[in-house]
């Protein structure tokens, strides 16, 4: 049994989610995945998980439209 190095499996990951976007999701994975990105994987999620099955290349967080807190007036 072969054993997939970090790059190779880093190499597999980033062009099967790169095959699966369009448009502007392509893009921000395009531009935003660099030194930082793969250094954060190669050195804290590959010696804890060893692959990549579960990590999702971009998680969208929506806009919570959040009103700030009313404060009690005092008198």
């Amino acid at each position: 049994m072969e054993f997939e190095t970090f790059e190779q499996a880093h190499h597999k990951f980033l062009e099967g989610h790169l095959g699966r976007r369009t448009g502007e999701r392509k893009g921000r994975l395009v531009r935003g995945h660099n030194f930082a990105e793969k250094l954060l994987l190669q050195n804290v999620w590959w010696p804890l998980f060893g692959n990549f099955d579960n990590l999702h290349s971009e998680v969208a967080v929506p806009r919570l439209c959040i009103p700030p807190p009313v404060w009690p007036l005092r008198h």
